[in-house]
């Protein structure tokens, strides 16, 4: 039987891969991730859960990514530019390390 959606404001939190493949947020509005993920299967299930068929609202998504103690930038940058170009996370990132290991030797 399906539940339907809570009156006013509602805040849930989650940790991306540990939730069911049949959770069900499409009265969400909003999708915000702390830290992105090699995996673009467990993203787009990520985004899937609030956006689909059932949609009440347009859906807007952020990605909040840190930076070091000095304003460095850390994996999640690359992650997220992988993730929005559409190239492969693992290919970007092995490809910087051989690039790196090919300019020391």
């Amino acid at each position: 039987m399906a539940r339907p959606s809570p009156k006013g404001p509602v805040f849930v939190a989650g940790v991306i891969g540990t939730g069911s493949f049949g959770l069900n947020m499409t009265a969400a509005h909003t999708c915000v991730t702390l830290s992105e993920v090699y995996s673009p299967g467990k993203m787009a299930q990520t985004f899937d859960r609030i956006y689909g068929p059932g949609m009440t609202e347009p859906v807007a998504f952020y990605s909040i990514v840190a930076v070091g103690p000095k304003g460095q930038r850390t994996i999640d940058h690359d992650v997220l530019a992988a993730r929005m170009s559409g190239e492969d996370v693992a290919a970007r990132t092995s490809a910087a390390w051989v690039k790196a290991l090919t300019e020391e030797g």
